[in-house]
């Protein structure tokens, strides 16, 4: 089975390069402007654009004919549903089409009153236990069910200009920020700044 999926990118090439490493081989799969990977129900599925691929052996097919109305920056596995995460929006992925139905039937990129993200400068996105959390440049988005909420300084983010974001072992949450890393531990958070804690300020992943 496919142990490790990931991106890199190489200066000297137009495109990012996609690479899955199996039984403890690299093998490229394809050279494709992909943003983000996420296994799903047993398949590694890699967003193009705007749209959904699967990696099949060494090669990218459409995982369908529907296209997001948005950049897919974001893959994110959650609540046993797709979601695609990009330019200050989200939209989730169910039977073959993005999104949903606004009360007049009109397709609509979120099918439900959701609410706002903080920004629509978005960086990362996570499945973290009933959460789907959302690094923005102005904070974070928690979506919990069909409500979205905003987490910032005033709701006790030491630095909202996150960037990242990571689960940690005791269902705490690392959240990385252009100053430093943050650790979320129910409602507490501990602020671990550059030069102190960590060998830099900008934490980019975690």
């Amino acid at each position: 089975g496919i142990r490790d999926i990931g991106v890199t990118g190489v200066q000297t090439c137009a495109l990012p390069i996609f690479w899955v490493r199996d039984s403890g081989q690299w093998s490229r799969v394809a050279s494709a402007a992909v943003a983000d990977v996420v296994e799903f129900r047993g398949e590694v599925l890699a967003s193009v654009g705007p749209q959904l691929m699967r990696v099949q052996g060494r090669s990218l097919e459409p995982l369908t004919g529907a296209k997001a109305r948005f950049d897919l920056q974001r893959l994110v596995s959650h609540q046993d549903l797709i979601y695609g995460v990009g330019s200050g929006r989200i939209s989730p992925y169910s039977r073959g089409r993005f999104g949903g139905e606004d009360a007049y039937t009109w397709p609509a990129d979120l099918g439900w009153d959701w609410g706002v993200m903080p920004s629509r400068v978005t960086r990362d996105a996570l499945s973290h236990g009933p959460a789907m959390v959302v690094a923005t440049d102005r904070g974070l988005g928690v979506l919990r069910g069909m409500s979205m909420t905003s987490v910032r300084g005033e709701q006790g983010l030491p630095f909202e200009d996150t960037l990242c974001l990571a689960r940690g072992f005791t269902n705490d949450l690392w959240i990385g920020t252009s100053r430093g890393a943050i650790r979320q531990v129910g409602g507490r958070y501990d602020y671990f700044a550059g030069r102190r804690w960590i060998p830099g300020e900008r934490v980019s992943g975690i």
